[in-house]
C-alpha cells in the first residue's frame, strides 16, 4: 500500500472555518448577501431558529447549519 499524491491545483479543496458560529455581519459576507436580507429571511423563518441563535443579545449563525 502506498500514498497517492495529492495535487491541490487539481482539485481546490472547499473553505473551511476554524468556528462554526459567526456574527451576522460575516454571515452576510460570507453568503455574499447583506444583514438586512438575513434578518428578514429571518423574520419570514426562511433560515429557521436552529440555524441562528442570539448570545448576548447578538445574532448568531450556525455555517455548519447553514450549509445544510
Amino acid at each position: 500500500m502506498g500514498y497517492a499524491y495529492f495535487d491541490p491545483a487539481a482539485e481546490p479543496l472547499p473553505p473551511t472555518y476554524q468556528v462554526d458560529k459567526v456574527p451576522e455581519d460575516k454571515m452576510a459576507e460570507l453568503v455574499g448577501t447583506t444583514r438586512r436580507a438575513l434578518q428578514g429571511k429571518r423574520a419570514r423563518g426562511v433560515i429557521p431558529k436552529g440555524v441562528w441563535n442570539t448570545i448576548d443579545n447578538r445574532i448568531y449563525y450556525s455555517i455548519k447549519r447553514y450549509e445544510a
